[in-house]
């Protein structure tokens, strides 16, 4: 069977049956069938059945006419025959994607189906050396069903969220399709290997080989499930959004594809000068001149004419400024043991037909410039071959084609790492080496959402970082702070109108493409990532101007002591039914209602977790944890709502391995937002108990004690200790993108608390911001709140009537549908005795 690579949205599954050709009797029939949903996947797999009465050689033309996509794949059938093809679908953020099959014998269409409806609940699993016994299989831990698709090539490779192998599969394979394998692998997917740890070293990168059940590959893993491979395939752990989560509420454009192809359009100053000399000359001068001239009835002719040259210049500088333009990349090369791959992002100027044929085991991810808002180019048609896959723009005068493409660029499989990697305590240490032959801009080291700047690393030379891992995160993308990009659009500079983005280093926008389409596996918890952007290195397939970030990963040092939460790896499972397309009301929930959402950690085998918690953010309503006796087991919560830590029972470690299922109520937002997450232990968490298989254990998450002030809809931010100058003062501030901020500090009985929080309405990301704060004591009891102190900015006034640590929590009026920049100061007058 010819497996094929199909490009498009978020799809939908097939109508109930396949319209057959009209006329007395049907020679042909065709139907789409939609193997998995749109839930948390960047790409999905579909299959095309055909069936004919008659012998047939046709042509299966695919359409997605809101995508300005096609494909076109000769087909030949004998007498009664049936076949079906297999395509790989990316999802692009789309909640929906028109999708018609026809089948064209002779010049006319035979047959055709059409997909209207939202695809079925199931993961994807890839069997490669195996047969199947059925066309779906029960995931464990239990989280519904995956879809059984036997791989007679790896072209559907990326529509899968796991592949399932035995030691004899890999073998079977190519050296290069095992490269593009362990590629998928090392890029956040999961490969599970029918037999024990160990039994594929032979085909492994010597950093994967390992006698653990767990084996951590690149941002991937490796999991041996054993022969009886059937009762134990995982959920896939690749994770997809939309651009939200990343960017706040303001979806890129990809300015700087435009500006590297050359696209080039007079601003605004350009246009008014020219029109205010078309208006002088058009009027007073024409006027005066002819009033000289004493002939005021050729300015029936005069005025025209100006009209039709200046009409013509403009359209004459508008051809200068075309035939300038070229090619446009940005392409983001992960190095790992496995080889470099590469994501890149292309933007074609010329006018015309133009092909692009794709390198063997390259794949098309995309037609559109930004997953978030779903932008495309020029129509293109898609002629997949057995070994590649050709392109076919048509691209009209002032458009351009624009495609994201995944493959293999071994020239770089060396050009980045990460060395003398050392932890003492919290404190992460190591140098960043660059062994490219040019200079990388703007390095930067992170684990999870913790970071630090490098800053420049010039050919050949290696750049020094050290890295708190005890910091509190910022889960809003902090590199694009770290590399001047505006969070919300992936632009540059402080201000919009003052933006230069031509000889930035950063192509942010593809940035937030690629972070959004791997959301969980980018940036991952538990992990060293580090990257750096260049100008002048040429990854790219088609040449052109453009940027290039080069990114590579490492495994923490294993700790002395106790884990800290930085130190566990963090998955994001791919859980049935919960549709992340379906816009803000499209997941499925739970039993007992809300939305469900799977988070898994993994520690290193035998490691000291007594010192973390899980973190329960103020929507969570249920936490189940799967127990080591195979089933779901509901955490005790205490219906007080708020944000709480729990402590973690021993029997919830499952082989190493913590699963997390929790229900969250009615959010106006990305969900994802709000996946638990590990924490510390401190005081004020509580011991975590574990109910008996069958009960439950639910909390009201608009908690009667708390503010209603319409924020619950906004999720934990940053956490900042805060630290009193010698006067009693701290000032600071903050962004807020469907988000709350938190400030803890210490006072004693009797000490005076000043508290303001201004929106900081003239600056790039102020203006939508409406504060709101509230103050809690050290039992989490709210004891203070305010809005609209000083016209929208609040303030407030308390004395604290205990010891302890108390907080501030700095809101956006109106939740999520908020969000701002803000300056927050603190004034305390201390007691006798008290913490001056």
């Amino acid at each position: 069977m010819l497996t094929i690579l199909l490009l498009g949205g978020v799809l939908t599954s097939s109508t109930a049956s396949a319209q057959l050709a009209q006329g007395e009797e049907a020679i042909a029939g065709i139907e789409i069938e939609v193997l998995r949903s749109g839930a948390g996947a960047s790409v999905i797999p579909v299959q095309v059945n055909v069936v004919s009465r008659r012998a047939v050689d046709g042509t299966i033309e695919l359409r997605a006419p809101n995508m300005n996509i096609s494909w076109e794949l000769p087909v030949g059938l004998a007498a009664n025959s049936e076949v079906s093809q297999l395509f790989a679908v990316p999802t692009a953020g789309r909640s929906l994607v028109e999708l018609t099959a026809t089948l064209i014998v002779d010049g006319s269409a035979v047959a055709e189906d059409e997909s209207e409806r939202f695809a079925g609940s199931a993961n994807a699993v890839g069997l490669l050396g195996l047969s199947a016994t059925s066309e779906e299989v029960q995931l464990r831990p239990e989280l519904g069903v995956a879809s059984i698709i036997e791989m007679d090539d790896l072209a559907i490779m990326p529509a899968l969220d796991t592949v399932v192998t035995s030691p004899a599969g890999l073998r079977s394979l190519t050296e290069i399709e095992r490269t593009n394998l362990l590629q998928w692998v090392a890029g956040g997917r999961q490969l599970a290997v029918a037999d024990v740890p160990g039994s594929i070293d032979a085909v492994l990168p010597v950093e994967w080989q390992s006698s653990d059940q767990q084996v951590f590959a690149g941002t991937g893993v490796v999991r041996y499930i054993g022969v009886d491979w059937s009762t134990n395939v995982p959920p896939g752990i690749s994770t997809a959004t939309n651009s939200q989560f990343v960017a706040g509420w303001f979806q890129p454009s990809s300015p700087e594809l435009l500006s590297d192809a050359g696209f080039r359009v007079p601003g605004l100053g350009a246009m008014s000068i020219l029109l205010l000399v078309y208006l002088v000359l058009a009027g007073p001068v024409t006027f005066v001149v002819l009033s000289q001239m004493k002939r005021q009835t050729l300015a029936w002719i005069v005025v025209p004419a100006l009209a039709v040259i200046f009409a013509v210049g403009v359209f004459g500088v508008g051809r200068v400024l075309s035939s300038t333009r070229g090619n446009g990349y940005a392409s983001i090369v992960e190095v790992s043991p496995a080889g470099a791959s590469v994501t890149e992002s292309i933007l074609i100027a010329k006018s015309g037909g133009q092909n692009v044929e794709l390198p063997e085991g390259w794949s098309l991810q995309s037609t559109g410039l930004t997953t978030g808002n779903g932008d495309v180019g020029a129509p293109v048609v898609v002629s997949p071959k057995r070994s590649t896959t050709n392109l076919r723009f048509d691209i009209d005068a002032g458009s351009g084609g624009t495609a994201i493409l995944r493959g293999s660029v071994p020239v770089l499989q060396s050009s980045i790492g990460l060395a003398n990697v050392s932890l003492d305590g919290t404190t992460l240490q190591g140098t960043v080496r660059n062994e490219t032959a040019e200079t990388l801009e703007n390095v930067s080291v992170m684990v999870g959402a913790r970071l630090t700047s490098v800053g420049t690393v010039r050919a050949g030379e290696a750049g020094e970082f050290v890295l708190d891992l005890a910091m509190n995160p910022n889960r809003f993308a902090p590199e694009l702070r770290t590399w001047n990009v505006d969070p919300r659009d992936g632009q540059f500079g402080p201000r919009r109108e003052d933006r230069d983005i031509d000889d930035g280093p950063v192509n942010g926008t593809s940035w937030l493409e690629w972070r959004a389409s791997r959301l969980g596996s980018a940036v991952p918890e538990g992990m060293i990532t580090a990257v750096g952007w260049s100008r002048d290195l040429d990854g790219a397939l088609l040449g052109g101007t453009g940027r290039t970030a080069l990114v590579t990963h490492a495994q923490l040092p294993a700790p002395d002591g106790p884990l800290a939460p930085a130190q566990v790896r963090t998955l994001q499972l791919l859980v049935p039914g919960q549709d992340r397309f379906g816009g803000f009301d499209g997941f499925e929930p739970f039993d007992g209602g809300g939305i469900g959402l799977v988070s898994q950690y993994v520690r290193p085998p035998g490691a000291d977790t007594s010192e973390l918690a899980i973190e329960v953010q103020n929507q969570i309503t249920e936490v189940e944890l799967w127990s080591a006796d195979d089933t779901w087991r509901s955490l005790k919560l205490d219906d007080i709502g708020g944000l709480v830590t729990l402590s973690i029972p021993d029997e919830a470690w499952n082989q190493d391995v913590l699963t997390v299922r929790y229900t969250i109520s009615d959010f106006f937002g990305e969900p994802g937002q709000l996946a638990t997450r590990l924490a510390a232990s401190n005081v004020r968490t509580q011991a975590g108990e574990l109910l008996e298989p069958g009960q439950t254990s639910r909390r009201n998450a608009n908690f009667e004690n708390g503010p209603d002030f319409g924020g619950q809809d906004a999720v934990l931010g940053i956490e900042t200790d805060v630290e009193f100058d010698a006067e009693g003062t701290f000032e600071s501030g903050g962004e807020l993108f469907g988000t709350y901020d938190e400030w803890r500090f210490e006072l004693s009985e009797g000490d005076e608390v000043r508290v303001r929080m201004n929106a900081n309405q003239n600056l790039i990301n102020g203006s939508g911001l409406d504060p709101f704060i509230a103050v809690r004591d050290p039992s989490g009891a709210q004891i203070a709140e305010n809005d609209d102190f000083d016209g929208l900015n609040s303030g407030l006034e308390f004395t604290a009537d205990t010891d302890g640590t108390f907080v501030l929590e700095t809101r956006p009026l109106g939740g999520s549908q908020s969000s701002g920049s803000y300056t927050v100061r603190i004034d305390a007058t201390f007691s006798e005795g008290g913490d001056e």
